[in-house]
């Protein structure tokens, strides 16, 4: 007998899948090309109308194709540019935001340099370096980052100990951290302190307090493949557009 799926499981996959629905936050940006902080000041004073009722919120979605979004008086098209992918090698110290209070590096000081208004998908914290992605594309982004797609990255991970065959061991039967489990889905040895692992899973900093739940601290962590798209030899702070295959491969594993 065909085992069903449980409602929880069946209500994410729906979610993730909802087709060309957009946070309100990237649907303005894309039009106006206006920073968060701009936005969110906007939202704030109630200069933005979903359908003509005010916005409260920057992650409110909407249909480009068919809402009607109102900025300080002015209606915006109901239209998004074709979409583009890009994949981009971050350097360490870069800030994985539009935009920083502090002006610090950040990736909108990157993506104002593509043609074509994108966001990065998902973020990689300061210290880490490796592979990210681009696009305008909120579907795409969306299952990408969405758990129920288990889209698998992999990582390089340099730490500050040799590493035991113990510690490989306890790495490939996983271990539960205080936010749940965490189960590696590929781990390789490449040196007595350089592994490289993969996981579908995206929570915060998971990486990073994996290695230290098993005393070690790492010292030098970089992304290199997210699902079938691979960092390869893209230079480091470099960013180009996804070629066919990347793109059909990535689409095709996230059933999109």
């Amino acid at each position: 007998m065909k085992k069903r799926k449980s409602n929880n499981q069946s209500r994410s996959k729906t979610q993730a899948k909802r087709p060309n629905l957009v946070k309100l936050e990237t649907f303005i940006r894309l039009q106006l090309a206006l920073s968060r902080r701009d936005i969110l000041a906007l939202v704030e004073q109630h200069e933005v109308l979903i359908n003509g009722r005010v916005a409260h919120s920057l992650i409110e979605e909407v249909h480009p194709h068919t809402d009607t979004v109102v900025v300080s008086g002015k209606t915006l098209r109901p239209h998004v540019p074709e979409y583009e992918y890009y994949k981009y090698h971050k350097p360490k110290g870069i800030i994985s935001t539009l935009s920083d209070p502090e002006s610090r590096w950040n990736l909108g000081d990157i993506v104002q340099n593509i043609s074509t208004p994108v966001f990065p998908v998902g973020r990689l914290d300061r210290k880490t370096s490796g592979l990210m992605l681009f696009t305008n594309d909120g579907d795409l982004a969306n299952a990408v980052m969405h758990p129920a797609f288990s889209l698998e990255k992999r990582y390089r991970v340099t730490v500050n100990f040799p590493i035991t065959k113990a510690t490989l061991d306890r790495l490939k039967s996983g271990f539960i951290l205080e936010d749940g489990p965490v189960q590696f889905t590929h781990i390789e040895k490449l040196d007595p302190k350089i592994v490289e692992v993969s996981l579908t899973e995206g929570r915060n900093h998971i990486v990073r307090r994996a290695f230290a739940h098993l005393g070690l601290d790492v010292v030098k962590l970089k992304r290199l493949a997210i699902g079938p798209v691979l960092l390869g030899t893209l230079a480091e702070g470099a960013y180009q557009k996804l070629n066919k295959a990347e793109l059909f491969n990535l689409k095709s594993k996230l059933s999109l």
